[in-house]
């Protein structure tokens, strides 16, 4: 059931980060806001979406999120043995970007509804 989970979480992840790049290709923003926003993203982004990890079991740990780029077991002596494989650096870099993207998405809404509401401001004081 966890797995299933895991995979339409990453799935939505995947659908969102799609999203918000053609939602932040197409927002109306001054050249400040655009750059701003798409640095903090790309920059967060990058960081969260190869350091998130979440624990399979007791001795199982899995990096990255929605593409798990490096996976740590624990030993009976207490040690952690890594595991990582030809797809790290890919699945590292997949991350970044879908994690660039569902950041983009939810700063580009958020300032495209602050854009509006300030219009809306705007126009009913004028009124």
């Amino acid at each position: 059931m966890k797995g299933w989970l895991i995979f339409v979480a990453a799935t939505a992840c995947v659908v969102v980060a799609g999203l918000g790049f053609r939602k932040a290709l197409r927002a109306k923003l001054t050249r400040l806001a655009r750059l701003a926003t798409w640095t903090a993203c790309v920059v967060l982004g990058g960081v969260g979406g190869s350091t998130i990890g979440y624990p399979l079991d007791e001795r199982t740990r899995v990096y990255g999120f929605p593409f798990p780029s490096v996976v740590l077991q624990r030993e009976p002596d207490g040690t952690w043995l890594d595991f990582v494989g030809p797809l790290t650096m890919p699945f590292a870099c997949l991350n970044a970007v879908v994690g660039t993207g569902v950041l983009l998405y939810a700063a580009v809404t958020l300032l495209s509804y602050l854009v509006r509401l300030r219009g809306a401001r705007a126009a009913g004081a004028g009124a």
